[in-house]
C-alpha cells in the first residue's frame, strides 16, 4: 500500500455512510453511482479490527465483499448454482489485496456490509474465510472443513490455530500453503461470539502472505439463501474489469426488471503489487437503466443529511428498570427512516443534537444526566438500529462502545463496564445481539467464559452457579425482557455443564422455552418453541408440505428431529435428473431451521437420505429424514432402509 494513502486512511476512515431521502424526485443514477463509489473506497481503505465487539467482524462494517460470476442462462448473475452447497465470494481491503478474480472472470456484483444494509434486506451467513482460495467445493462442511488433503486441511478451530501467525507457520513450513492444504477460519454457529478474532486471524495469515496471496483471491464461504421475495437480497452494484463491461449491463438491466432496484454499474481497477491500491469507478455511459422512486442514494460520504430530521417522535415514560431496582425515566425514540440509518460519527452527532434541542431542557433529562445519552445513541446504531422504540435512560453513565454492547446499551452506574465477573464460577459475560437460524430474527445471547471452578462444578454446586450467574446478569433488560419461560436460562445451564462443559463459551439465550433436561440434550441445549418446530411450510413443486417432529429415535430411544416430508405427485414421481432440484426445494424451505442445522453431523446426509428414500420407498406416504444421521453410500443407506448409523 502507497504511504500517501495511509494519510488518506485517516479522512476516509471517518467518511459517513449515511443515507440520503428525496422527497419528491427519483434520484438520478449519477447521484447513486456517485455516493456508491465513494463509500466503496471509504470501505475499502477502513482496516478495523472488528465493528464494536468480539462476536461483531470487520466485514459487517468495512472492506468489500464481492462475488465474481459466471453469466449463465439458468438463473440470475446474483444467485447461486442450485447444485452448489454454499456460495464462495471475496473480500478486499487495504490489507487483503490481490491482482485478479477467481478463474480469470471479469464480472460480478458487490454486497451491502451488513452494517449499511438498507432495511428489508436479508443478513447472509457468513460461514467461514480463507487467506488464499480454499478449493472449496471438494471440502466437507459446506466448504469450510477438510478437502481431500485430510487432517492438515481440517477447519483452523479444530487444529488450535488461532492466529493468522499460526496459520503462516504451519502453511509456510513442511505442509505447503495450497488451495486445499490449508484450514479455514470457521465464523458461523457457535463460532460466532469470537468471529471477530477468527477473522481478523485470516487477514493477518493473509498479510504475511502477501507475496502469495496478491497472485489469488481470497475466499469467503456464505450459507446459500432463499432467492424470494425478489428484491431482499443485499446486492449493492454490479462490477466488471477489463471486458466485463457488458456482462455486468446485462446484470444490472436484469435485476431492475426482477428486483425493481437499481445497482450501479462500477468498473473495479484490481492492484497489481502490494504497493498499488485497489480503484472503484463510475461512468455515467455505463448505466443502461435508470433509477426511479423507489430507489435511494445509501452511503454518499456523509455530505448529505436528514431533511426532515432524525427523530420522528419521542416521549417520556417512567418505569421500573430492574438494575437500579426503582422507577428510572426513559426517553422513548423512534427515528425517522432517515436517522435509524445513519451510519457514521457525523450523523450519531447529528442525532444526538437533535434530541438535546428537543429534550435536554426536560427535568427527566437534566437533573437525572450520568453521562451516556450520547454513548446510547451510538450504541443503539450499532447493534439494534432496528428495534422500535430506542429506549434511552439518562441516569445511565459513559462507557466504551465495547462497553456498552456488552451490556446491551444498558451500562448502570458503578457497574464493572468490562463484563467481567471475578465470581467463583464465572470469569466473564457478555451480551451479544446475534441472528437465530432458528426463529429467524436478531436475538440476544448471554456468552459466558466460566471459570476452572465454573467447568469443573459437580451436580451440589450446580444452584450456586445459576445464583452466581442470576446475581451478576438476572437484572439485566436482555434477560428480563426476553425470558418467556422461567427456569430455561438454568436448564441451558445444566445442559452445557453436563454436555459440553470444556467449550470456550457458553451461550444461554433467554427467549428459549423450557423444557426436560432430556429434551434440551437431544436439542444441544437450544431448545426451540413446538409450535414454531411443528408449523408446516411448503408448498413447491415437489414438496406438498414438511415439519418438525421431536420424537423418540425407534433404535435407540433418544429422543430426535424429524423432517417429516410429505412429496407433492411430481415429487413422488422425480426423476434421477430431477432429485438435485427436490433437495434445494428441501433445503430452500427448511435448510436454514435450527433443527437442520445444529444437529447435522455429516454434509450431505439429508441429500443421502433423501434419493435413498426417491428409490427405495417413493410410495411411503410421509418421508423421515433426520440431520443426525451419517453420510454413507447409497448402497449402505438403502441396506440400512435408509436410515444409515
Amino acid at each position: 500500500m502507497n504511504t500517501s494513502n495511509r494519510c488518506r486512511l485517516v479522512l476516509l476512515g471517518v467518511l459517513a455512510l449515511g443515507v440520503t431521502r428525496f422527497a419528491t424526485a427519483a434520484p438520478t443514477a449519477d447521484e447513486i453511482g456517485a455516493a456508491t463509489v465513494k463509500d466503496l473506497q471509504a470501505l475499502y481503505y477502513d482496516d478495523v479490527k472488528d465493528c464494536g465487539g468480539k462476536a461483531r467482524p470487520a466485514y459487517l462494517c468495512s472492506g468489500v465483499v464481492f462475488r465474481a460470476t459466471y453469466p449463465s442462462n439458468d438463473y440470475h448473475t446474483w444467485d447461486y448454482n442450485p447444485n452448489s452447497t454454499a456460495v464462495s465470494f471475496s473480500y478486499l481491503r487495504v490489507d487483503a489485496e490481490f491482482r485478479k478474480l477467481v478463474s480469470g472472470l471479469n464480472s460480478g456484483f458487490i454486497l451491502y456490509n451488513q452494517d449499511v444494509t438498507p432495511p428489508g434486506r436479508y443478513t447472509l451467513d457468513y460461514l467461514c474465510f480463507f487467506p488464499i482460495d480454499g478449493g472449496t467445493n471438494a471440502r466437507e462442511e459446506l466448504g469450510c472443513g477438510q478437502s481431500p488433503r485430510g487432517e492438515v486441511s481440517k477447519r483452523c478451530d479444530m487444529q488450535q490455530i488461532d492466529t493468522g501467525k499460526k496459520w503462516y507457520d504451519k502453511y509456510s513450513g513442511e505442509d505447503g500453503m495450497s488451495n486445499w492444504n490449508q484450514c479455514g477460519f470457521y465464523l458461523s454457529g457457535d463460532a460466532r461470539t469470537r468471529s471477530a478474532t477468527a477473522f481478523t486471524a485470516g487477514l493477518e495469515g493473509g498479510r504475511l502472505a502477501s507475496s502469495r496471496t496478491i497472485t489469488q483471491q481470497n475466499e469467503f464461504r456464505i450459507a446459500k439463501w432463499s432467492t424470494t421475495p425478489r428484491g431482499t437480497f443485499p446486492l449493492r452494484a454490479f462490477f466488471y474489469t477489463t471486458g466485463g463491461l457488458e456482462n455486468a449491463q446485462a446484470a444490472q438491466k436484469d435485476y431492475k426488471e426482477t428486483s425493481g432496484w437499481f445497482a450501479p454499474v462500477i468498473e473495479l481497477t484490481l492492484p497489481q503489487t502490494t504497493a498499488e491500491d485497489a480503484k472503484f469507478s463510475y461512468k455515467s455511459a455505463d448505466q443502461v437503466i435508470a433509477p426511479d422512486d423507489k430507489d435511494t442514494v445509501v452511503g454518499g460520504g456523509g455530505d448529505e443529511t436528514c431533511d426532515k430530521g432524525y427523530v420522528e417522535s419521542a416521549e417520556w415514560v417512567k418505569r421500573y428498570d430492574p438494575g437500579t431496582k426503582k422507577d428510572e425515566w426513559t426517553l422513548a425514540v423512534v427515528p425517522t427512516d432517515c436517522g435509524r440509518e445513519v451510519r457514521d460519527e457525523k450523523g450519531d452527532k447529528a442525532f444526538y443534537d437533535e434530541l438535546v434541542a428537543k429534550f435536554g431542557a426536560d427535568p427527566q433529562w437534566r437533573e437525572n444526566d450520568g453521562g451516556g445519552m450520547y454513548r446510547q445513541v451510538v450504541c443503539h446504531m450499532i447493534i439494534a438500529r432496528h428495534k422500535s422504540p430506542w429506549n434511552l435512560e439518562p441516569f445511565r453513565p459513559d462507557a466504551t462502545q465495547e462497553q456498552a454492547a456488552a451490556r446491551g446499551c444498558n451500562v448502570l452506574p458503578g457497574q464493572d463496564t468490562g463484563g467481567v465477573a471475578g465470581g467463583k464460577y464465572i470469569q466473564s459475560t457478555e451480551w451479544i445481539l446475534r441472528h437465530d437460524p432458528g426463529t429467524g430474527k436478531e436475538e440476544w445471547t448471554l456468552s459466558v467464559t466460566p471459570t476452572q471452578d465454573g467447568r469443573d462444578v459437580g451436580p451440589d454446586e450446580t444452584d450456586a452457579m445459576y445464583q452466581e450467574l442470576l446475581a451478576l446478569r438476572g437484572a439485566d433488560s436482555q434477560w428480563q425482557e426476553n425470558e418467556r419461560a422461567e427456569g430455561s436460562m438454568r436448564r441451558q445451564l445444566v445442559c452445557l455443564l453436563v454436555n459440553y462443559r470444556r467449550k470456550p463459551e457458553w451461550n444461554l439465550e433467554p427467549f428459549r422455552p423450557y423444557v426436560s433436561h432430556e429434551e434440551a440434550t437431544a436439542a444441544k441445549c437450544n431448545p426451540v418453541e413446538a409450535g414454531g418446530a411443528d408449523t408446516e411450510q411448503a408448498e413447491g413443486k415437489y414438496i406438498q408440505s414438511a415439519k418438525w417432529v421431536y420424537r423418540d429415535d425407534p433404535d435407540t430411544g433418544d429422543k430426535v428431529w424429524t423432517l417429516a416430508v410429505k412429496p407433492t405427485e411430481d415429487g413422488r414421481n422425480v426423476r434421477s435428473s430431477e432429485t438435485d432440484a427436490m433437495y434445494q426445494e428441501l433445503v430452500s424451505l427448511h435448510g436454514a431451521d435450527q433443527q437442520w442445522r445444529e444437529n447435522e453431523t455429516s454434509s450431505g446426509s439429508m441429500r443421502r437420505q433423501l434419493v435413498c428414500l426417491i428409490v427405495n420407498y417413493r410410495s411411503k406416504s410421509i418421508w423421515n429424514l433426520e440431520p443426525f444421521r451419517p453420510y454413507v453410500s447409497h448402497e449402505q443407506a438403502t441396506a440400512a432402509g435408509c436410515n444409515p448409523r
